[in-house]
């Protein structure tokens, strides 16, 4: 008979995350601090499911990317109907972060408002968006993050009636995010209707002219600088770069936070100004 994994939870290790959000200890409520590799490990997993549950907990459902493999992502019931009318795609960096996850480091060592993808999520939710929250680095063995995310958009996004998407993406996310313009162009060209990245590691553009033109014009790269958030800086590639207001590559989805959403409220009443305008004709 074969082992069965269990997850662990933040009592085995003796933590949990105090009403500021902080991770404390049981018992004394002392802040995490590092100990060993191995302990650091079986807390990280344990924040893990923690978020997993999180993430249930404020509506969204566990989805397996297909019957036969053991991937899954989280969303909004009214994607996996393919109800929604507006769609914002959450997409991590590489390494131990999963669904929900910008910067474990942060999670534990800060607070999980700080370094997890929930405020994002219900300030999306509360602007009207389904959200959708990718989960990469799971199953590295069975699936890239490309793959991945390639496949969740076609199993949500291609074939629904949405065609007003966002993309929130972070480190990696960015090359992520390239791939997924290079796999489904038309929806870049006329459904996505902006894409903020988060210090982004996306080596280059797509390739395709017109796709990259496209991209340049509803783009933003949030990157590390100790300007104020917002300030514009030089850049090589086409996509504008402006100052996240961190020096700190982890740091860089927090801080850019307010200038991301004051973004998106003015396309969400953009979006509203031309719902109105054809209900009127």
């Amino acid at each position: 008979m074969g082992n069965s994994y269990t997850a662990p939870n933040l009592d085995e290790p003796g933590y949990h995350f105090n009403g500021e959000l902080k991770l404390v200890k049981n018992v004394t409520g002392e802040h995490f601090k590092f100990t060993n590799q191995r302990d650091y490990e079986v807390l990280g997993e344990a924040v893990t499911e923690d978020i997993y549950n999180r993430l249930e907990e404020i509506g969204l459902r566990k989805m397996k990317i297909t019957e036969s493999k053991p991937s899954f992502f989280f969303a909004n019931p009214e994607l996996i109907q393919k109800d929604a009318h507006k769609i914002l795609v959450l997409i991590h960096g590489n390494g131990a972060v999963r669904a929900g996850q910008w910067s474990r480091k942060l999670i534990l060592h800060s607070s999980l408002e700080e370094g997890s993808q929930l405020p994002f999520i219900k300030m999306a939710n509360d602007q009207g968006y389904g959200v959708i929250v990718t989960n990469g680095n799971q199953e590295l063995q069975r699936m890239s993050p490309e793959d991945h995310a390639s496949t969740v958009w076609e199993k949500l996004i291609t074939g629904s009636c949405c065609d007003h998407v966002i993309i929130i993406a972070h480190s990696y996310g960015g090359q992520v995010t390239m791939n997924l313009a290079r796999c489904f162009p038309g929806d870049f060209l006329h459904r996505v209707k902006a894409v903020y990245l988060a210090d982004s590691v996306h080596y280059g553009m797509t390739g395709i002219p017109l796709l990259d033109q496209r991209l340049c014009s509803i783009s933003l790269n949030y990157v590390t600088s100790d300007r104020d958030c917002d300030t514009p800086i030089e850049f090589e590639d086409g996509i504008k770069s402006i100052s996240s207001g961190t020096t700190s590559h982890e740091w860089t989805s927090w801080y850019s936070l307010p200038s991301i959403f004051g973004n998106i409220r003015t396309l969400g009443k953009s979006f509203l100004d031309n719902i109105l305008h054809l209900l009127c004709i």
